[in-house]
């Protein structure tokens, strides 16, 4: 190569990495800005959050081995209805995996920096691999717009990862040495207002020890929520423990009425709980109804998921006001 060819190339490189710099300068600045933003509203979410904080508890259970795709996420509706009121808590198998919402909230803090550190892998790694591929012979805009591109690759791992550790974080996972004591602290440090409002928190629990850990969830609660929508054996034992353990007012059964269909629980699901309970404790159970089927997507469903939750906060407080002392 000549002289004159070194030159021209030397050029190339210079003009392709002195054009991808302003936008990558300009791209850092901003980003700057915006963790900034968002890390002073979540610090306030923050403090709002531990301001409201509960010290006490619903237990929600339901049957959960086998899943429904379209059907309502009751879990939203329990994450708008208990700030300030209580904290949702569930024991639940392999089907409800995670909550976003409690990891999140437990994530709070760091979000911004998580976000900052993944703008920064991109445009390093952009940078990087756009100067590999100049020095290669490239200087036009195809190499910063495969630099562009392929840092998206290792950005993309960082997501993953990220991801991975919210769902970790996104459950409670006992084990049938550890289940009792670590449930029974947890439920304590509730009530001593030291965990601030998480959504709906997540016991996985193994089988040989889901009844030993419902009972200890059902004994300590304020409010006790059990979806009779499908009933079952389990569903109907959790139903005769709470009662055992609470009067029938501060138990809340929660019905997802089908399209179409009347708000009120069909004869068959009353004939069996009045078998279970009995006509009495069975007239003075509050039941909540909401529709089996998630509505589709848009401004119906927002509204739909707020006046269900304002009306489930309305039912919850009236529960717990029948709690035992």
């Amino acid at each position: 190569m000549s002289l004159a060819d070194q030159v021209r190339a030397k050029k190339r490189r210079a003009a392709a990495i002195s054009v991808l710099a302003v936008p990558l300068t300009f791209v850092l600045l901003l980003a700057l800005g915006v963790v900034a933003l968002p890390w002073a509203i979540l610090v306030g979410f923050f403090i709002y959050f531990r301001m409201i904080r509960a010290d006490k508890y619903a237990i929600w259970l339901r049957r959960f081995h086998g899943s429904k795709p379209r059907r309502l996420r009751f879990n939203m509706l329990l994450n708008r209805a208990c700030p300030g009121l209580c904290v949702p808590i569930t024991v639940q198998d392999s089907v409800f995996k995670t909550s976003y919402y409690s990891s999140g909230s437990r994530m709070l803090l760091v979000a911004p920096i998580v976000f900052g550190l993944g703008i920064l892998l991109y445009l390093l790694c952009a940078v990087t691999i756009a100067v590999g591929l100049a020095k290669l012979g490239g200087g036009d805009g195809l190499t910063i717009s495969l630099g562009l591109l392929m840092a998206l690759v290792p950005l993309g791992l960082f997501g993953y990862a990220v991801k991975k550790q919210m769902i970790k974080r996104g459950h409670i996972a006992l084990t049938p040495r550890n289940a009792i004591e670590e449930v029974g602290s947890t439920l304590q440090k509730i009530t001593q207002r030291k965990l601030g409002f998480q959504g709906v928190m997540i016991f996985k629990c193994p089988d040989e020890v889901w009844q030993q850990v419902v009972s200890l969830g059902i004994s300590r609660a304020s409010a006790v929520i059990i979806d009779v929508s499908d009933l079952t054996e389990n569903v109907l034992w959790e139903l005769r423990t709470s009662l055992e353990k609470h009067r029938p007012e501060s138990v809340l059964l929660t019905f997802g009425v089908p399209k179409n269909t009347r708000e009120e629980l069909p004869r068959i699901i009353w004939a069996e709980l009045e078998k279970v309970v009995g006509s009495d404790s069975l007239s003075r159970l509050r039941v909540f109804y909401y529709p089996a089927e998630q509505p589709p997507p848009g401004l119906s469903r927002g509204r739909l998921y707020t006046n269900l939750s304002k009306g489930l906060s309305a039912e919850l407080a009236a529960c717990m006001e029948n709690a035992p002392a």
